[in-house]
């Protein structure tokens, strides 16, 4: 019994945030928690769920109004008895029922319709049950359609949920939410970029994705471009397709963005149709978009089938722009094929890439291989100095 009640209670626990998540779609769709339909529906709830045994059922029940007048509208007076925000939340959340307690957020939730009622219910859920708490996050979406100003300067001192009040911004207000993001989204070090910018940008993808390619477009490469980019590559392949993706990244302005989105949208491409998608990436400008783009093409394509990705390089002529792709094929093929890999090194045409990519692959061979790694090099017409590093 006691093993069965522990394991109940984690079930409870694992779905609260999916208990919250659908009631407060629900609420935001129209069907609020003062409504006849759902007061009715509450009623039930409670009689089904009875009363917690620590509260008293004529002074405290969440899901359902304390007062005993149903009549007229919802309010923060009906749904607290008469205790302070602070007292109610704090009796709310010490529920063990996950329904009782997401009804009762959402009958609060009704009635908070100011920015200084909100921050108090915020302040207090943060206080009692931390900063990853669902119904801080619930309150903080609220408190974003009052004032989003307010709540994503408490968002980010408490480090509490900034991402969803920035895309809830966004999606009611996308210039002041890409405005304040471009501003005050920077921080940390420069090569992890505006993650600000970032959560923005992946809310502006599903409902604006014209204006959330324009917003990427202007960040500098980093760690956050990069998961722009592969948001918005799945959103251009969704919404539009592959034939008006392939357009729509051509069309973009030169930069890190198109080159990044290039490759992003190469690689989901190879995963369909590898063949067609290197032909697409060869007709791309030159540079290192393009050469990003094969990288890609050839490392997915090399995976699934190494002869055809083999045929298809054979047949591009050694150059900067080919290097790269030479260099990852053969480390793709270095587990099945070791002096295969090796040859391909080989026709890198730059010296000195071309040195670095053959003794990395021998390191690699070495670790699986070492005899046949050691007889090969021992073998090959590599520079003396080189065979000497090698073999110690």
């Amino acid at each position: 019994m006691k093993a069965a009640s522990l394991s109940s209670r984690a079930l409870l626990t694992a779905g609260g945030a999916v208990t919250l998540v659908i009631l407060y779609s629900l609420w935001q769709m129209g069907g609020s928690p003062g409504s006849s339909a759902p007061r009715a529906r509450e009623a039930a709830t409670s009689s089904r769920l009875g009363t917690p045994e620590r509260d008293d059922a004529r002074t405290f029940h969440p899901s359902r109004p304390s007062s005993s007048e149903d009549d007229g509208p919802l309010t923060l007076q009906k749904v607290t008895g008469g205790r302070s925000l602070e007292e109610w939340l704090t009796r709310l959340l010490g529920q063990d029922d996950e329904i009782v307690r997401a009804t009762g957020l959402l009958r609060l939730l009704e009635t908070l319709n100011s920015p200084e009622e909100l921050q108090q219910a915020a302040e207090v859920v943060l206080a009692k049950s931390g900063r990853g708490s669902h119904e801080l996050s619930l309150i903080l979406q609220k408190w974003t359609q009052f004032d989003a100003k307010a709540a994503i300067r408490f968002a980010v001192s408490t480090k509490a949920f900034e991402d969803t009040v920035l895309r809830t911004w966004a999606r009611l207000n996308p210039t002041e939410a890409v405005a304040w993001a471009q501003s005050n989204g920077r921080g940390g070090k420069p090569k992890d970029g505006n993650g600000a910018v970032a959560s923005v940008v992946t809310q502006l993808a599903r409902t604006d994705l014209a204006r959330a390619l324009q917003t990427a477009s202007g960040e500098p490469a980093s760690k956050a471009l990069g998961r722009m980019a592969e948001t918005l590559t799945a959103e251009l392949l969704d919404q539009r397709g592959a034939e008006d993706a392939r357009r729509a990244v051509v069309d973009l302005p030169e930069g890190a963005f198109r080159d990044i989105l290039t490759a992003q949208l190469a690689r989901r491409l190879a995963g369909e149709n590898a063949s067609e998608a290197a032909q697409w990436v060869m007709t791309l400008p030159s540079g290192q978009g393009q050469t990003n783009a094969l990288n890609e093409v050839i490392g997915r394509w090399a995976n699934a089938d190494p002869v055809g990705a083999g045929n298809f390089l054979s047949r591009l002529p050694a150059s900067p722009a080919t290097d790269g792709p030479r260099e990852r094929y053969a480390f793709n093929v270095l587990a099945r094929d070791p002096e295969g890999a090796l040859a391909w090194a080989s026709t890198i045409s730059a010296d000195e890439q071309r040195t670095r990519a053959t003794e990395k692959l021998i390191h690699e061979w070495m670790k699986r291989d070492s005899n046949a790694a050691g007889l090969w090099v021992a073998g090959s017409r590599l520079p003396a100095d080189i065979k000497a590093r090698l073999l110690r």
